[in-house]
């Protein structure tokens, strides 16, 4: 917590001179979250590499101070596998909720082609949308030098656009500090969705690219 506060300190007065004023405490203004989004995940970023090799350690858990022993999971012994788990373990408890709130999408975990692919990461992002994540999304089928353009085939490439995402800010700033974790929320919980829709499914390539307010 300390080194929350002391992060979110240091780094608000930046956020006010780059974005417009954000109204502290207010998770459901857009432009707080995406500050706080930020400071969240530069601190987490911190605290996995500094600990990456702690297997055992006390963890405050309250505004009172208790503490509690946490003991990890022997193979969460590097900054790598810490990663993974907590990328995989955000996407998928998003995706829960999802599924919890809006039920299974049709076709769900019937899905074979590329195009059916398409649909079900378009039925995600309309939910992102619609829950303020972002202005507009687009998913659409592009080209690459290993994909198919028959829509059959078992390499394909499709590209997520978001128009004034709530993290446009935070998750340019995570990456240039080169933060072992970035804000990727969407990424997180399409990597969950596959992963559950389509078993054998591999994602091999995530390229990111940034305009003024898109993702």
């Amino acid at each position: 917590q300390r080194d929350f506060f002391l992060l979110r300190s240091d780094h608000y007065e930046q956020y006010l001179r780059e974005n417009r004023v954000a109204l502290q405490g207010d998770l459901t203004d857009p432009s707080y979250f995406d500050f706080i989004s930020f400071a969240q995940y530069a601190t987490i970023s911190r605290e996995i590499k500094q600990g990456a090799t702690r297997l055992m350690f006390e963890e405050q858990y309250n505004a009172e101070g208790d503490t509690r022993v946490i003991r990890r999971d022997p193979q969460l012994n590097s900054v790598a596998s810490l990663v993974s788990a907590f990328n995989a373990g955000v996407g998928t408890r998003i995706l829960d909720r999802i599924l919890a709130d809006a039920g299974e999408p049709p076709k769900f975990k019937a899905v074979s082609k590329a195009d059916e692919v398409v649909a079900l990461v378009q039925w995600m992002t309309k939910i992102f949308e619609r829950g303020g994540y972002a202005l507009q999304s687009s998913v659409s089928r592009v080209e690459s030098a290993n994909s198919s353009s028959s829509g059959n085939g078992s390499d394909f490439a499709f590209e997520v656009v978001w128009t004034a995402p709530a993290t446009l800010w935070s998750e340019q700033w995570l990456r240039r500090r080169r933060e072992v974790v970035v804000n990727d929320h969407d990424a997180k919980t399409l990597q969950a969705l596959l992963s559950k829709a389509v078993p054998g499914l591999h994602i091999t390539k995530c390229d990111i690219s940034f305009t003024q307010s898109t993702i």
